[in-house]
């Protein structure tokens, strides 16, 4: 008589539950995220009477939400260089997630972070929508200053803060080539 084989399963008994831990873990991230949006939704409400942060709050919220994707992308690409057998092999010598978190994936990220953190920088700098809508009374940012004094057309004034964020920028530049030099 014929026997149907099965497959063999993709994990098999005893073996570490790694990626069901990870996804626990993007699971937690995301509650933790809800959480904190409706923790600021709250700070927005009692804080924005007269403190006056409430713009300052909508301020970073509309940065955050606004450059998440230029820091993750880089995130990403670097996470799927981590072969799962690392993350296997740390948890079956006794490490627990957060363990692996700390001592193997925050040195293994830490120049992508490092750059997504100066892209970041550079693109907030020289962000004028968002500031221009939610910034609060006498709150100018570089791009503020350039936007207000070149539309006055006093572009003579507006060549400061114009320099400063070109400056800005070749100061990020100049910390990212290191790391681009140790990738050749």
């Amino acid at each position: 008589s014929a026997t149907t084989r099965r497959a063999p399963s993709p994990r098999r008994h005893g073996e570490p539950r790694v990626r069901d831990d990870t996804r626990r873990l993007a699971g937690s991230v995301t509650s933790v995220t809800i959480v904190l949006v409706i923790l600021a939704i709250i700070g927005l409400i009692v804080l924005g009477g007269p403190l006056g942060f409430s713009p300052v709050l909508l301020l970073l919220w509309g940065y955050g939400d606004r450059f998440i994707a230029v820091s993750k992308q880089g995130l990403d690409a670097a996470l799927e260089r981590i072969p799962p057998s690392i993350d296997e092999t740390a948890t079956s010598l006794g490490c627990d997630w957060l363990a692996v978190l700390r001592r193997i994936h925050l040195p293994l990220l830490r120049g992508p972070l490092l750059v997504g953190s100066l892209l970041v920088f550079v693109d907030v700098v020289k962000e004028l929508p968002i500031t221009l809508a939610l910034r609060p009374f006498d709150f100018d940012t570089l791009a503020v200053r350039v936007f207000q004094y070149a539309s006055d057309e006093r572009v003579g004034a507006a060549m400061a803060p114009a320099v400063m964020i070109m400056a800005f920028g070749l100061l990020a530049a100049f910390a990212l080539v290191p790391t681009l030099e140790q990738r050749d």
